[in-house]
């Protein structure tokens, strides 16, 4: 039986000409949707026009905007019209919809980082049949965050999701943090979709629908609602670029442009080559990006900081060859030198490896153990396992040798990714010999058939 097609997809953005760190991040999107044959369309408006389609609340609040007229023009305001259908027209707003099965939100101070991850990852399994397809938040602030957003361009109750949040959340909103986020999370309560313990940073007196809600606080990884599936927000979108998977938020931070350079100055992405920002490609992104707006010149810079990041020699991996205690100031650049920094971790020992000659049977791969329904399985992790006589005392955040872990986590440390606001493994320490040789769920009764032991060696048992 031939493989169903893979999912079709715009990705949307939005920033006034004035906002630096915009350019720089579109310019990165756009080679992302260069390489997999998306449409990439960045809605770069004047202040003027910003100040129109917002109607007086802060400027966060144009994502709600575009959405709204995209899905709903009708319900639009007469200057909100205008003004996008001077950007796009109503003929493409129309074909967007019918060409495409989702349309895919980045707001302007997100990029991909890893380029060799897919959209259509996101929308495999029971995720495809969801209205909408986001990740929980980085903070105890809202129970989603909507830096990045898919959206299923079929869906009714998808269509009219914008128009309820603009016209129906609590006006403090408009200019209080966490502006267009926050009230789409009322909006989504108002709508039965879940019903959480916190809004806006702050208690809501009411019985949330689940505790624990975030994956960093011991949550599940995969959260699903009538209408939305809710990922952990490490796979989807951090602010942090330790912890990334998939897209860099720069949200919470003040100097977001000097942190966005340093990040692709230091080789921190995937997937992008020399042959995708040659000179001839890069001059047809330059007239692609100039038509959507903005001052060309800072599209020249922005895509010339990233040609001068591809042929500059990187100072270090993401994963283990990465200095992953680097702190990430809020509001500021990073305290550290990350050149500094990269040279202290270059002295320390890399953890050993040992690789087998036998294939790693599928159910066993890392990928397949980090996702659903297993991911979520409550493993111990230990510390110089077996234990030496000559081992020596631990110390630091961490002194014991022993630690409760998710099995995602786990997974996510071994491949170099330290999973968020984890005591143990938040942070990668080639001086700690952590083991999970304690998890073995083929022994337990009713093992399920998807994960048999592995290999069938007696030594695994």
């Amino acid at each position: 039986m031939a493989a169903p097609p893979k999912p079709t997809f715009a990705l949307l953005t939005n920033f006034d000409d004035k906002y630096d760190v915009g350019y720089i991040c579109a310019a990165v999107n756009a080679v992302y949707c260069d390489r997999w044959s998306y449409r990439f369309l960045p809605c770069m408006l004047d202040q003027g026009e910003m100040e129109c389609i917002c109607d007086g609340r802060h400027f966060a609040w144009a994502k709600i905007a575009l959405l709204q007229w995209l899905f709903t023009p009708e319900r639009s305001s007469r200057r909100a019209r205008a003004v996008f259908e001077r950007w796009l027209g109503e003929p493409r707003r129309a074909e967007l919809l019918s060409s495409f099965d989702y349309l895919v939100w980045i707001d302007g101070d997100a990029f991909v980082l890893d380029q060799e991850v897919e959209l259509d990852v996101f929308v495999r399994g029971s995720a495809r049949a969801k209205s909408l397809v986001v990740s929980e938040d980085m903070s105890w602030s809202d129970w989603i965050n909507t830096g990045v957003m898919f959206i299923r361009t079929s869906s009714s109750w998808a269509h009219s999701l914008w128009a309820d949040a603009w016209l129906h959340s609590h006006p403090r909103f408009h200019q209080a943090p966490f502006w267009d986020q926050s009230a789409l999370c009322q909006v989504l309560t108002q709508r039965g979709e879940f019903r959480p313990d916190v809004l806006a940073a702050q208690p809501t007196g009411l019985q949330p629908s689940e505790m624990p809600w975030f994956s960093w606080m011991g949550g599940r990884l995969l959260k699903e609602t009538q209408n939305l599936s809710i990922v952990d927000s490490a796979s989807l979108q951090f602010a942090n670029p330790l912890h990334v998977h998939f897209v860099l938020h720069l949200c919470g931070y003040s100097a977001k442009r000097a942190l966005c350079e340093k990040t692709l100055l230091l080789g921190l992405f995937r997937g992008i080559s020399a042959d995708d920002v040659k000179a001839a490609k890069i001059a047809a992104l330059t007239q692609g990006l100039a038509r959507a707006g903005g001052v060309s010149s800072r599209w020249d810079d922005a895509l010339r900081l990233l040609q001068q990041a591809v042929a500059k020699p990187r100072l270090a991996e993401r994963g283990w060859g990465l200095p992953l205690q680097l702190e990430l100031a809020q509001g500021s650049v990073p305290r550290s030198s990350f050149a500094a920094v990269v040279a202290q971790w270059a002295r320390a020992s890399a953890p050993a490896v040992v690789v087998g000659s036998a294939p790693v049977p599928a159910p066993w791969s890392l990928a397949a153990l980090r996702g659903a329904p297993h991911g979520d399985a409550q493993v111990v992790v230990d510390d110089c396992a077996p234990l030496r006589a000559d081992d020596e005392p631990r110390g630091g955040a961490v002194a014991a040798r022993s630690a409760q872990a998710r099995l995602w986590q786990v997974c996510d440390y071994i491949r170099g990714r330290p999973p968020p606001c984890h005591k143990a493994l938040g942070a990668l320490d080639p001086q700690r010999q952590w083991r999970g040789a304690r998890w073995r769920p083929w022994e337990q009764p009713g093992s399920p058939p998807w994960l048999p032991a592995p290999w069938g060696a007696p030594c695994c048992r």
